[in-house]
């Protein structure tokens, strides 16, 4: 009977722990988050402010390519948290399954402002200008311990864009409309493809396992905007690598 007694009493004092553990406000944890998790991410992320519960709540986060933090909320409909992230450049909404080592992403859409691209753009001497880049939908299965999915698939659209850049030492400006966008995986190889409204293949993006972006620039994008090409038709005209953030 003693043993019995001493084993209800284990039983509640650890059901009683977990409780509160799993309802305490989610501030309460903050210090916590951003020492043990935060703290090991990429330099300059940081947990700026984060409430609620687990099951529904919202979190703060800073950037470091970012100028304006990002905000994330979330609410448990088991199985899946479905959540919303927002900041000044773009914003998007979906749902996540969280697994043992890692967790499916589902995006019912979001929309990025040209002003994400932008940097990117003016380092290689090129200006930009246009509408929103749309992801319609998109699936992602992700590792917990990295950024670079392991399979996507989805599709998006640009309905216009404006570049300037230099050729042959004058300034030219180019303009692009209804371009459409599609994430495929084959053979552990992840892409992006950009594509023109007639079907022409101009930009393939990959990410790297050093958490870098491979741009490649198809020829049809330079006969797109204006700049006259001699060389084969299948094979990149350049190909630029920009970190992931």
């Amino acid at each position: 009977m003693k043993k019995r007694h001493v084993l209800l009493t284990f039983w509640f004092v650890l059901v009683l722990s977990v409780s509160l553990v799993i309802g305490s406000p989610l501030h309460y944890w903050k210090s916590f988050l951003q020492n043990n998790l935060f703290n090991g991410l990429e330099q300059g992320i940081a947990l700026q402010k984060i409430e609620g519960h687990l099951w529904k709540g919202g979190m703060e986060i800073s950037l470091p390519t970012l100028v304006n933090p990002v905000n994330i909320q979330w609410r448990l409909s088991f199985p899946l948290i479905k959540a919303q992230v927002t900041s000044k450049d773009f914003n998007g909404w979906g749902a996540i399954s969280l697994g043992a080592s890692g967790m499916d992403v589902w995006i019912d859409e979001a929309r990025l402002s040209m002003d994400l691209f932008k940097p990117i753009a003016r380092s290689n001497g090129v200006s930009l200008d246009g509408s929103d880049f749309v992801i319609d939908r998109l699936f992602m299965q992700l590792d917990y311990l990295s950024i670079i999915p392991k399979k996507w698939r989805g599709v998006g659209y640009l309905d216009s864009i404006s570049a300037g850049y230099a050729f042959a030492n004058v300034r030219q400006n180019a303009q692009l409309r209804d371009l459409s966008v599609e994430w495929t995986t084959r053979d552990q190889t992840h892409t992006m493809l950009l594509d023109s409204h007639e079907g022409k293949h101009l930009l393939t993006v990959e990410p790297t396992i050093k958490e870098e972006l491979e741009i490649s620039i198809m020829p049809a994008l330079l006969n797109e905007v204006g700049i006259p090409w001699n060389g084969g038709e299948d094979y990149p005209v350049a190909v630029l690598v920009e970190p992931l953030y």
